[in-house]
């Protein structure tokens, strides 16, 4: 019987030695999963914030689009008042609609050209619109032509 624990000896506290050579290993895995979420974390985050800017760009962008337009719709009245009266096509003409709370920082410059057919004596104007609302961070512009002619 002797032979027997000879051949096999019995290895005191062998669990415990294994188990002292896997505590680095949960070491190692704690910190790259640590690593892992960071960068996680931190493309999340970039991807909000590019998510913010542009939908700040985007309603900048409609600002300007409707100041543009606010621009087209002046040069009409001064072309075309409603009460009648004599034609105003200046050349250039500014507007600062910044006092306005829809259009906080976004002018607008708009001018007139006067086309004339002198065939069928009829006169054309053409009217462009230029607005640029400033974010502070970016600046967004907008242009619009129109046409009109006299009846």
């Amino acid at each position: 019987m002797g032979s027997i624990f000879k051949m096999y000896p019995k290895r005191p506290n062998s669990h415990l030695l294994s188990l002292s050579l896997q505590g680095g290993s949960a070491i190692v895995i704690a910190v790259f999963i640590i690593v892992v979420m960071s960068l996680l974390a931190a493309a999340l985050t970039r991807m909000l914030q590019d998510s913010q800017d542009s939908i700040a760009y985007e309603v900048y962008g409609t600002r300007a689009y409707l100041a543009a337009n606010a621009g087209i719709e002046h040069g009409f009245v001064k072309l075309f008042p409603l009460g009648g009266g004599s034609e105003v096509c200046n050349s250039v003409t500014v507007l600062d609609l910044s006092a306005q709370t829809a259009f906080h920082g976004c002018t607008v410059n708009y001018s007139c050209n006067e086309i004339t057919e002198t065939a069928i004596n009829l006169k054309q104007y053409r009217l462009e619109s230029t607005a640029q609302c400033d974010a502070g961070k970016f600046v967004t512009r907008r242009k619009i032509q129109a046409q009109a002619k006299e009846l």
